[in-house]
C-alpha cells in the first residue's frame, strides 16, 4: 500500500529552503527535491536554487555551502527535518511506501 505524504497535504508551493518536520522514510525524498537537514556540504553548481536561498549562512565557501544540521532537534521519535532544494520539490506530491 502506498500512502500520500508530503507535500500532498499542503496548498500550492513552499519556497526553496523551506524546512519541515517529516515522519516518513527519508531515503526516497531526494528524487522529489527534498533532503535531510544533516549539515552536509553541497555543491553550489548542483544545488544553485538552495544556495540562492541559504548562501553560506550555515557554513561553506567557494564552490560548496552547508545546509542546516537539525539532527539534534527532536520533536518526537522518528521525526526528521527535511529541506526543499528545488522549485519542483516545493510542488511535488511525494508518495512513500507504508510497508
Amino acid at each position: 500500500m502506498v500512502a500520500p505524504a508530503f507535500p500532498a497535504y499542503l496548498p500550492n508551493r513552499l519556497p526553496v529552503g523551506a524546512v519541515i518536520a517529516f515522519a516518513g522514510k527519508t531515503q526516497q525524498i531526494e528524487m522529489y527535491g527534498w533532503t535531510e537537514c544533516d549539515g552536509r556540504s553541497l555543491e553550489v553548481a548542483q544545488y544553485f536554487e538552495l544556495f540562492n536561498a541559504l548562501d553560506y549562512n550555515y557554513g561553506g565557501s567557494g564552490s560548496h555551502f552547508q545546509i542546516p544540521d537539525l539532527r539534534s532537534q527532536v520533536i518526537a521519535p522518528g521525526i526528521s527535518y527535511i529541506i526543499c532544494f528545488t522549485a519542483e520539490g516545493s510542488a511535488a506530491a511525494l508518495e512513500i511506501p507504508t510497508e
